[in-house]
């Protein structure tokens, strides 16, 4: 199984191998800034690089178990078009010392 590290490492060489920056802003205006359908929110971090809307697609996303929620469906042959979304999330943790 792929790390994460690999699979984030691996979409931007593959960005870059077609001449886009995925950091420069101005792609972003293209299809959008990636945000999450159900919650209307817009993604941040790494999974704005990892989810740069194709030209002509929607910078709309759902995780799968939105789908499900929703009672809907993948289309037979779309499940190999899925993108990697990185979930972070900061904690302070409790000195042990304590």
């Amino acid at each position: 199984m792929n790390s994460v590290a690999k699979i984030v490492s691996e979409r931007i060489l593959k960005l870059l191998e077609k001449d886009l920056a995925p950091w420069k802003k101005p792609y972003f205006v293209q299809g959008g800034v990636p945000t999450n359908f159900t919650t209307k929110i817009p993604y941040r971090g790494i999974n704005r690089l990892l989810l740069i809307p194709e030209a002509g697609k929607s910078n709309y996303y759902l995780t799968f178990k939105q789908i499900c929620a929703r009672n809907a469906a993948i289309k037979p042959g779309a499940e190999k078009d899925w993108h990697l979304v990185v979930f972070w999330k900061c904690f302070n943790a409790k000195d042990s010392s304590e």
